[in-house]
């Protein structure tokens, strides 16, 4: 299955947003001067092809727990890394990132608290993190005829937050520096909290 069906709709408003989340997760990197970048839950690898057409130089990392989605990833993007990991156990990268990407993977997270300490274990010195944008992200797959039964919340979605609901959360262990937010998602650029 993978994320075909997300990358590679057609349809025109889709692809406006789409691209335009894309663009300031670019501007992100490009902004902390990033070269070397992880992106956990990189799943099939659009993200590090989209970074990595637009900055060859990029080193890049990805890690997801789906062996299928690395499979694909791998195929999509030969020249660049893609391994095992998990944010919940902390299966994670040793080495040192300019930046950690974490798009849209907490809202699939059982437990977010360990997630977030996990993630501050990483030798990182910034985090991009996003999640979609409630109660807008649900409603526009209701209006597009998505998930209905579950009024538009997706049915691998464990959490749903609204923008300052998600601020909260990741200020328990993180400063969040920037806000790159981009309907419908919320996009936060972090530092680890000397706590």
């Amino acid at each position: 299955m993978g994320q075909a069906s997300k990358y590679e709709n057609k349809n025109p408003l889709h692809r406006r947003a789409l691209n335009r989340f894309l663009k300031r997760i670019k501007n992100s990197v490009d902004d902390v001067k990033a070269a070397r970048v992880l992106e956990l839950g990189s799943a099939d690898g659009y993200v590090v092809k989209y970074l990595k057409n637009h900055n060859p130089a990029l080193e890049l990392c990805g890690v997801d727990i789906d062996e299928e989605a690395l499979e694909r990833a791998r195929e999509m993007n030969p020249e660049t890394r893609f391994e095992y990991g998990n944010l919940e156990t902390g299966i994670l990268p040793k080495e040192r990132f300019d930046i950690t990407m974490v798009l849209e993977v907490f809202e699939h997270i059982q437990d977010t608290e360990k997630a977030l300490l996990n993630m501050k274990k990483l030798n990182s010195k910034y985090f991009l993190i996003s999640v979609p944008r409630e109660p807008f992200f649900r409603i526009l797959n209701f209006l597009r005829g998505r998930h209905w039964g579950r009024l538009g919340n997706h049915p691998e979605h464990l959490h749903v937050w609204r923008k300052n609901e998600f601020r909260r959360v990741v200020s328990k262990y993180f400063v969040v520096k920037k806000d790159y937010s981009s309907f419908p998602w919320t996009i936060f650029l972090a530092t680890k909290k000397d706590n």
